[in-house]
C-alpha cells in the first residue's frame, strides 16, 4: 500500500478523509462564526471570502484541530521531518463566490516567471506542503476544490494559459466533511462556484520540516499569549510551533 510521501510525490496531493468527525465539524463552523462576528462581519463573497491570516490569531481556539496526529504523521512522513506550521489560514466564504481562480502557493507566486509557459526549472523535491481541512467537504453544493494533478520533479511551466474555468486534465476532488486534502507548493489548485447558500469553512497551513528554513512570502509564524495555554496543554501543537530536540529526532 503506497504511503502519503509516495502519493505526494506522483501526483503531488493525498486526501485524509474524515479527519475530523461530524461534532468537531459543528464546533469548528461554530469557531469561524465567533471569529467572523468579532471582525464585524465582513463581506464572505469575492475571489476567496473572508479570509484570516494567520487564522489563529482570529480564532486561536483551532490550535486544538491543528493538533491531530494523523495529519502531523502523514506530514512527517511526506517532508521527512517533523513539520513546522509556517502559515496558519483559514477563510469562510459565502454561496456568491465566483470562480476560484487558479494559483499555487510557491514564493514566486503573482511573479511574471509562475505564468511562464518556457519555463524549464523543476523542483529537487518536496521542500513545502500545504494541509486544508474541509469542514463542509469538498461537493458540488459548495464548489469542490480543483487539482491539476504532478509529479513534485516536473517542470513548474504552467500546464495552461487561461486562470479561470476547468482544466483539462484536472482533477475534481470531491471528498466528506472533516477531510484534509495535502498538496505540494507547486500543485495548481483552484473551486468552482458554489451551486447552494450558506457558508464554506476551510483552515489549514503550510508546512516545511523544522531542518528547512527556508523563507517563504507567505510565512505567517503567529505567536501570541492566546496560544500559551494551548502549546502547554498539547505537545503535538507546541511541536508545530516550537522547535525542540524531541520535535525533530
Amino acid at each position: 500500500m503506497r504511503g502519503p510521501r509516495e502519493i505526494i510525490l506522483e501526483q503531488g496531493f493525498v486526501v485524509l478523509e474524515r479527519v475530523y468527525d461530524e461534532r468537531e465539524c459543528r464546533e469548528i463552523r461554530s469557531i469561524f462564526q465567533d471569529a467572523w462576528q468579532r471582525a464585524g462581519r465582513p463581506h464572505a463573497s469575492g475571489r476567496f471570502g473572508f479570509v484570516m491570516h494567520p487564522v489563529l490569531k482570529y480564532a486561536p481556539e483551532l490550535a486544538r484541530f491543528y493538533a491531530r496526529s494523523q495529519v502531523i504523521e502523514a506530514l512527517r512522513e511526506i517532508l521527512g521531518d517533523a513539520p513546522r506550521l509556517a502559515h496558519s489560514g483559514g477563510l469562510m466564504s459565502d454561496g456568491a463566490r465566483p470562480f476560484t481562480d487558479w494559483h499555487y502557493h510557491r514564493s514566486d507566486i503573482g511573479h511574471p516567471a509562475a505564468w511562464d509557459p518556457n519555463r524549464t526549472d523543476r523542483p529537487a523535491g518536496i521542500e513545502r506542503v500545504l494541509a486544508n481541512s474541509y469542514i463542509d467537504g469538498s461537493n458540488d453544493e459548495r464548489g469542490p476544490l480543483l487539482l491539476y494533478p504532478r509529479r513534485v520533479d516536473e517542470v513548474l511551466a504552467p500546464p495552461h494559459a487561461h486562470r479561470t474555468g476547468d482544466w483539462p486534465g484536472q482533477k475534481v476532488v470531491y471528498c466528506p466533511p472533516g477531510s484534509v486534502v495535502i498538496f505540494e507548493q507547486s500543485v495548481w489548485h483552484a473551486a468552482r462556484p458554489a451551486r447552494a447558500a450558506g457558508f464554506r469553512h476551510l483552515f489549514g497551513g503550510h508546512y516545511q520540516g523544522w531542518n528547512n528554513p527556508t523563507p517563504h512570502r507567505e510565512d505567517n509564524g503567529f505567536d501570541g499569549e492566546a496560544l500559551q495555554g494551548y502549546k502547554d496543554a498539547l505537545p503535538l501543537f507546541r511541536g508545530l510551533v516550537e522547535r525542540a530536540e524531541c520535535a525533530v529526532s
